[in-house]
C-alpha cells in the first residue's frame, strides 16, 4: 500500500469511528478492531495524536486510549 495523505486520513478516520463508538479501549484491542495493519495502525494514530484528538494513559501494561 502507498502511504498517501488521503490513504492515512482514511485510516484515521477508522480508528476515531471505533473510538467514538466504543470509547476507552486497549491499544491492543483498538488494533484488532480496526482491522489494519500494524503499520496502517500506527501512521493513523500519528494523525490523530498530531490532531489533538486522543487521550492516551497507562493501565497496567497496557495504553489506553480515548477521544478528547
Amino acid at each position: 500500500m502507498k502511504y498517501s495523505t488521503d490513504a492515512i486520513g482514511k485510516t484515521a478516520g477508522i480508528i476515531w469511528n471505533i473510538l467514538n463508538d466504543k470509547g476507552e479501549i486497549s491499544f491492543s484491542n483498538l488494533l484488532k478492531e480496526s482491522g489494519l495493519t500494524r503499520d496502517e495502525f500506527l501512521l493513523g494514530l500519528g494523525w490523530l495524536f498530531r490532531e489533538g484528538q486522543l487521550k492516551t494513559w497507562e493501565v497496567k501494561s497496557s495504553v489506553m486510549f480515548n477521544l478528547k
